[in-house]
């Protein structure tokens, strides 16, 4: 309820701003003097308020109807239109997302519920929050009610986090209700409840909340009148599940439909097919299933349509869209001319390119990601001018065109990924001059890595597959790198120090080659920004750079399997990003890292979360250092297959985040810490094959790990889960109690049981003799007891004797009755 009334108030004063003001647009021309009454509520409204950006600065003087963002009817002179759209720069030309740092904050007022004749209001990108709103919903409500004029009414980008109240249908006059990029959780009765009651409405946006569940709500027939007046309606980036509603397809006056990026699943409802003044069609990013019918091409108004990521069969034809003169945009496949063309995730009938898309010769986004096709890759895609190329995840064969860069010129982005090319990288992709996504890993690539890149380039991944030779120097040109993935592949030789120049490097990737030499001391030198190093299974040597620690932002160190000697250095505890590790990430990039014993890929922002520390299959020696334990927001540290000495460190604990740990294969000595029982998110532990004694902690995560072999190779460890006791666990066998306590153990054993039988004793003895005692003092006591038990004894004894009785006659009956 408290959120409801917060929401409500925030509606409401959002219904008292929206006022009629052409954008930018600082004044209104009226030709009436506004009421006094408006005056005041506006003004006691405004004191209610924070002002920061100085939003409301004009609201002075007698004439509101002159006030920035102030409309009056200009022979009424009553306020028709507030509109306080957040901006950061100019208040009327605003439309982006809010920045929540300025706008106007709080909403302590009421009184612009005087406003009734309010038509417009906009309230859109302010910073009205719960704790802010005062919670007065039925005052609200009872207002809202009489506000009959009300026509717009947009609160969008704010910070309500309530439900959209049913009550909000009772605005009967509502044309436009924009309540997008909310942080609204459900809609009281469903969507049939609250749009059924509108008979005027032509658009509802609840785009980007986070609506979950079944929020379409039951029922069949909707009004006459919506069904005709409804336009828009944007259901799009929240969580709603279940089915399509058959419901939808009454609203027949529909002509933009968004209801891309939830969880809903099953086929796509006929009904939707009727609705033939749809322009616009987004159900993608959802769970959709079965197939797209014929009836297709009845949208013969459609523009945009959209169904990519489902998982919907495509068996399609001209015959779905030889109505469709209109369409502009599809990720399905129509016979003429497109824009944008994405089929993400939709398999394609046949494993082959669709011999019509050749036709389209505007096609400048062309996305078949995932969609199951095979075959060699297409010279006729070189006609067309393309700006992004995604046809990653197929089974794609064949070599690369070797004129591939100079027939596509245009092209910026180019996904190749997870498919089966092979043959040599085409030197002229260094002849593509806006070239700056470029993925061609897990292919079967071969060959050198071309010696002739470009500065645009800022994407690199080249992973998993048979390139050899060097790392060519002019990957240098590249100033604006920013990730760089050549992972397992046959590379050799050392770094080039042209390399030096790519400073604005975030990851770097150069794990499962054969790169040779020491690790250079410049890229902790030059490159502070990155956040991803993995020199992982090459034949470096040497030290540890110092100069690594200057890298602040460092999230994944993989120095693991390489020949690096020395020890580990302390500065390590300058890697502040494995403090407090957080990162955007980025949608394709994915790192492999060995996590808790199994090898796993991370990507995406799950990828931004890692941080990670493998220093394992080396040379390293000494201690482990206790600067390793300030890096609180570490989820793996891995140590294993060195020849590290020393102890465990004592504030190992100190790792609130651990979640994998492996010190196994080294030279370590001495206990296990105590505080290592304090990791809770601990779920994989390697002390194997060390030299560690004494017993083994107990407590919290540690009791969960029950594997023996965490501690195998550790002779002088005893205690669970091994089956070695430690001294003093040994289980005791109790005596017979005939024997009495003289033969019990000594020390404190002996006598936390001496005084257990004790107690147990006394207590027998007390309970017994308080009883008899009595009886025995208490004469006439005796006598009522006893009395008592014969009394019950002789009660006992008849009644047992009437149901032998009544059992003899009833078998007797029972006899008779058979002779």
């Amino acid at each position: 309820m408290a959120k409801a009334s917060y929401v409500a108030g925030f509606l409401l004063a959002a219904l008292f701003f929206i006022g009629g003001i052409q954008l930018c647009a600082s004044t209104n021309s009226t030709s009436a003097t506004c009421i006094q009454r408006d005056r005041n509520a506006l003004l006691k409204f405004k004191a209610s308020l924070q002002d920061p950006s100085n939003l409301l600065s004009s609201w002075e003087g007698q004439d509101c109807c002159h006030w920035k963002g102030v409309s009056c009817d200009q022979n009424t002179g009553r306020v028709i239109k507030l509109h306080l759209r957040k901006s950061n720069s100019d208040l009327w030309c605003w439309d982006s997302s809010p920045n929540i740092s300025d706008g106007l904050l709080g909403l302590g007022n009421i009184s612009l519920m005087e406003l009734k004749h309010l038509k417009y209001l906009d309230l859109s990108g302010n910073s009205f929050q719960d704790n802010e709103i005062p919670k007065f919903f039925a005052p609200i409500l009872n207002a809202l009610q009489n506000m009959s004029f009300l026509r717009v009414l947009d609160v969008s980008y704010n910070s309500f986090n309530s439900s959209v109240p049913l009550w909000l249908g009772k605005f009967k006059s509502l044309v436009t209700l924009d309540l997008s990029w909310n942080e609204f959780d459900s809609i009281e009765g469903g969507l049939y409840s609250l749009i059924n009651n509108y008979c005027h409405m032509k658009s509802l946006d609840l785009l980007g909340n986070r609506f979950h569940g079944e929020e379409f709500g039951t029922g069949q027939n909707l009004s006459r009148c919506l069904m005709h007046s409804l336009e828009s309606l944007s259901l799009g980036s929240n969580k709603i599940g279940g089915k399509i509603p058959n419901w939808l397809g009454q609203l027949r006056g529909l002509q933009h439909l968004d209801l891309s990026s939830n969880l809903l699943h099953g086929p796509i409802p006929s009904s939707l097919w009727n609705l033939s003044n749809l322009r616009v069609l987004h159900l993608s990013s959802n769970q959709l299933s079965g197939v797209i019918p014929k009836s297709l091409g009845q949208l013969v108004n459609l523009e945009e349509f959209s169904v990519f990521s489902n998982s919907l069969e495509a068996t399609l034809s001209e015959i779905h869209f030889s109505n469709l003169s209109r369409l502009k945009f599809s990720d399905w496949i129509p016979p003429f001319s497109l824009q944008k063309f994405d089929m993400e995730n939709c398999k394609i009938e046949g494993s082959e390119f669709p011999q019509w898309l050749r036709t389209q010769e505007e096609v400048t986004d062309l996305s078949l990601r995932n969609a199951s096709i095979s075959g060699i890759f297409p010279m006729w895609l070189q006609s067309m001018p393309l700006s992004s190329l995604d046809l990653s995840f197929n089974q794609i064969s064949g070599p690369l065109p070797s004129n591939f860069g100079d027939d596509m010129p245009t092209l910026e982005l180019l996904y190749l990924s997870d498919n089966r090319i092979n043959g040599l990288i085409p030197n002229s992709l260094c002849r593509l001059d806006v070239l700056g996504f470029l993925d061609l890993s897990r292919n079967m690539l071969h060959g050198k890595i071309p010696h002739c890149w470009t500065d645009s380039l800022y994407y690199i991944d080249l992973s998993s597959n048979k390139l050899s030779g060097t790392i060519p120097a002019s990957i240098g040109n590249l100033p604006s790198l920013v990730r760089f993935h050549v992972n397992n592949n046959s590379l050799s030789g050392k770094l080039p120090l042209a390399l030096i120049n790519c400073s604005s490097l975030i990851s770097m990737d150069l794990g499962e080659n054969k790169l040779s030499g020491t690790i250079p001391t410049w890229i902790g030198e030059n490159f502070l920004e990155l956040e991803i190093l993995r020199l992982r299974e090459n034949m470096f040597t040497g030290t540890i750079p110092l100069s690594l620690c200057r890298l602040s932002k460092l999230r994944i160190l993989d120095l693991g399997y390489n020949s690096l000697v020395g020890r580990i250095p302390l500065c390590f505890s300058n890697l502040r990003a494995m403090i407090n590790s957080s990162s955007d990430g980025s949608y394709y990039e994915k790192v492999g890292q060995v996590m808790k014993g199994q090898s796993r890929e991370y990507t995406g922002s799950v990828l931004g979360l890692v941080a990670n520390m493998d220093l394992s299959s080396n040379k390293l020696v000494g201690h482990i250092p206790e600067e390793l334990t300030t890096l609180v927001g570490l989820h793996g540290l891995n140590l294993s297959h060195n020849n590290l000495s020393g102890s465990i460190p004592r504030n190992i604990g100190n790792i609130t985040s651990l979640e994998s740990l492996d010190l196994s294969d080294n030279q370590l000595s001495g206990t296990i810490p105590n505080s290592m029982s304090i990791l809770t998110s601990l779920s994989y532990l390697n002390l194997s094959h060390n030299k560690l004694f004494g017993k083994i902690p107990k407590g919290n995560q540690l009791q969960t790990l029950t594997d023996p072999s965490i501690y195998a190779g550790n002779l002088k460890l005893c205690g669970d889960p091994l089956p070695d006791k430690c001294p003093g666990d040994e289980e005791q066998v109790q005596p017979p109690m005939s024997i009495g306590l003289e033969n019990e153990e000594h020390g404190e054993g002996k006598s936390e049981k001496f005084w257990f039988f004790f107690v147990v004793y006394c207590g027998y003895a007390t309970g017994l003799w308080g009883v008899f005692g009595i009886l025995i003092v208490k004469k006439n006591w005796r006598i009522a007891y006893f009395r008592y038990a014969d009394k019950t004894k002789d009660w006992v004894l008849v009644m047992v004797a009437v149901q032998v009785a009544r059992l003899k006659r009833k078998m007797k009956r029972n006899n008779n009755g058979t002779e």
